[in-house]
C-alpha cells in the first residue's frame, strides 16, 4: 500500500507518492464504475489530496527553500546593521569607553593568538554541531589556516584539537557555521 511504502521510505520523490495515490483513485473508479458512490468519494478525495500535496510541493520546492534562506540572511544582515548602529551611537556618546571595549569597531583582534578556554570550548561544540558537508569544509579550513590543530590518529582519520587553534581559524569556523 501507499502508506507502507511511505513508512518504508520507498519513494524517492513526492511525484512518486502522488502517482501511486492517483492510481488508487483511478482503480476505485475503474473497479466500481464512474457512477458508484465510491468513485464519487474517490474523486472528492483526489481533489483534496491534490491541494494538500501541492502545498507540500510549494513548501519544499527549491524556490521556497531559497526564499526562506534569503529571508534568514536578510534578518541576519538587519541584525548586524542594528548592532553597528548601536556601536556608532555608543562611540558618539562615550568615545573613550568605545575604544576600550573588546570587539568594538575601534579595537583590533590579534587573530594569530591562541584561543582562550571559553573559545576552546565553543570551538569544540561548534565542530560537533556541523553537518557532514560543512564538516568537510571545516577540515579544509583547518588544514589551510591552522594545520597544527589536526593530528592523524591510528585509524588514519584526523582528530581536531581546538586547544591548538588560533583565533583566525575560530572566526572562520564561526562564519562557516552561520552559512
Amino acid at each position: 500500500t501507499v502508506q507502507e511504502k511511505i513508512k518504508g521510505m520507498e519513494y524517492a520523490t513526492i511525484q512518486e507518492v502522488w502517482d501511486d495515490v492517483k492510481l488508487v483513485w483511478s482503480n476505485c473508479c475503474l473497479y466500481n464504475g464512474e457512477d458508484h458512490i465510491y468513485c464519487m468519494w474517490a474523486k472528492g478525495l483526489e481533489q483534496e489530496f491534490d491541494k494538500k500535496i501541492q502545498a507540500v510541493i510549494d513548501r519544499y520546492s527549491l524556490e521556497a527553500i531559497e526564499r526562506r534562506k534569503e529571508e534568514r540572511e536578510g534578518r541576519r544582515i538587519e541584525k548586524q546593521i542594528e548592532e553597528m548602529q548601536q556601536r556608532i551611537r555608543d562611540l558618539k556618546e562615550n568615545p573613550r569607553k568605545a575604544l576600550e571595549t573588546p570587539g568594538s569597531v575601534c579595537m583590533t583582534e590579534d587573530l594569530d593568538r591562541s584561543l582562550e578556554k571559553q573559545e576552546i570550548e565553543r570551538a569544540g561544540h561548534l565542530l560537533n554541531s556541523l553537518d557532514p558537508v560543512t564538516t568537510v569544509k571545516a577540515y579544509d579550513l583547518i588544514e589551510r589556516l591552522c594545520p597544527a590543530s589536526l593530528s592523524e590518529n591510528e585509524h588514519g582519520d584526523y582528530d581536531v584539537y581546538p586547544d591548538r587553534m588560533n583565533l583566525r581559524l575560530f572566526r572562520e569556523l564561526e562564519k562557516l557555521q552561520e552559512r
